[in-house]
């Protein structure tokens, strides 16, 4: 792709990535010297699932506005009736969780999925949203903030569902079995719960993907503590566990995750025995 390459009032300078519904750039708009990562459709059809979920998303992030711990969106465009123009979506280029986590103590993983499950139980109590794509990919690092992003599969409330009752959400290592059972029914609170535990499970271990299913406490292998040496790891299979029970009700709900994960970093080695279940 050309430097010259343009979308709208954007020049594309480099591609940073491609999903099946978006491609994203490193762009600079027209009189400007800031780069943002510009998030383009690339479906035009606007009755086409992958449009609307595009606007449903901006929609969603410019009525967040400075939602502390949400990507936040700088400008957005989506073209009226008739138009063929490609809807696009800018935001700041921040660093994926991931890469931002390589190397990182155990304690800062910790610290970073602390920040996340708070972020998202805000999201459910202030504004009844629920995420239903919680997994690395989509979770961010800027200026040391730790951000949520990529609204996409957004539950909320008095919203047009989109969900096709026979199309699963989301990749299956980080999505509950009720969310690929019953995509349209299946509750988004506690699947977010269960997908981050997942998620932590992958941060903490340096591993691409989670095991499938319910993560045991007391399986060999898979353990955390199997993985990552740390005084306090065994104390986060037993969270992990209870994150990623089948039962969507038997979980812990995100805040009391947010909550668990701070009394962890509050733990000292003396203490480990300590169970922390009663926090729930």
């Amino acid at each position: 792709m050309s430097v010259t390459a343009r979308i709208g009032p954007w020049t594309l300078v480099k591609q940073l990535g491609r999903g099946g519904n978006a491609t994203v750039w490193r762009a600079t708009r027209d009189g400007g010297a800031t780069e943002v990562a510009l998030k383009v459709l690339n479906a035009k059809r606007q009755d086409s699932e992958p449009y609307q979920r595009f606007a449903q998303e901006v929609s969603v992030l410019r009525s967040l506005g400075d939602a502390t711990g949400v990507l936040p969106v700088i400008d957005a465009y989506m073209p009226g009736a008739g138009s063929r123009d490609r809807a696009w979506l800018a935001m700041p280029i921040a660093t994926p969780i991931s890469d931002a986590l390589v190397e990182s103590s155990l304690d800062t993983v910790v610290e970073a999925v602390r920040t996340i499950a708070g972020t998202l139980a805000r999201l459910q109590e202030e504004h009844r949203l629920g995420h239903r794509d919680i997994k690395p990919g989509n979770l961010y690092e800027l200026a040391g903030r730790w951000l949520v992003g990529d609204f996409g599969l957004v539950d909320l409330p008095g919203g047009d569902d989109l969900t096709k009752s026979d199309k699963a959400l989301g990749p299956a290592n980080f999505t509950a079995y009720e969310v690929i059972a019953q995509p349209k029914t299946a509750a988004s609170g506690p699947a977010d719960v269960y997908s981050l535990g997942k998620t932590l499970w992958v941060l903490a271990t340096g591993q691409n993907w989670p095991p499938l299913g319910h993560q045991p406490a007391d399986i060999l292998g898979f353990r955390l503590s199997d993985l990552r040496a740390h005084p306090k790891a065994a104390t986060l299979d037993k969270l992990i566990d209870r994150m990623s029970l089948t039962e969507p009700s038997q979980r812990p709900t995100m805040a009391e995750v947010a909550e668990e994960l701070a009394a962890w970093e509050r733990l000292t080695p003396e203490q480990i025995a300590v169970d922390l279940s009663p926090l729930k």
